[in-house]
């Protein structure tokens, strides 16, 4: 995929209407670790997926396990229904940076979107219940856990 393209989001779609949510900001990193997606790629495939839902986003410290991203969704059990989709996007070593962004944009964000617009349709009773899904990448490699 040459310089990162995403087919979710064209590089001309990166004007954006910067998706409505809550920011939580991202922390220095220490030498050596970087984000491995940058806010406006992020808010371009939100966007570009019409995925409207997401009321936070955090990008964190770095996980040893290889965490690059994890996503809440809960609702309360109170009148009127409300509900928070956090996305905390986890920092890697900056060498890897490049190899994961990729794998983000090429294999994650698709099953995000997916996941999240499962979550959307009311009707299956889906999201009467909390759920989180988690991304891990090592060595190019996703592996995904859902709860």
């Amino acid at each position: 995929m040459a310089g990162g393209e995403n087919p979710l989001c064209p590089l001309e779609h990166y004007v954006t209407l910067m998706a409505e949510y809550f920011y939580f900001g991202r922390p220095k990193l220490p030498r050596g670790y970087s984000y491995p997606i940058k806010r406006g790629k992020l808010d371009c495939i939100l966007d570009a997926s019409q995925v409207l839902s997401v009321t936070s986003v955090a990008f964190c410290h770095c996980h040893d396990d290889g965490l690059v991203l994890s996503v809440d969704y809960w609702e309360t059990r109170q009148k009127p229904v409300q509900y928070g989709l956090q996305l905390w996007i986890h920092a890697v070593p900056s060498k890897e940076r490049h190899v994961i962004q990729d794998t983000l944009l090429v294999k994650v964000f698709p099953v995000l979107v997916t996941w999240i617009k499962t979550i959307d349709r009311p009707a299956i009773g889906f999201n009467q219940t909390d759920h989180s899904i988690r991304f891990f990448i090592r060595n190019g490699s996703m592996d995904v856990q859902r709860e």
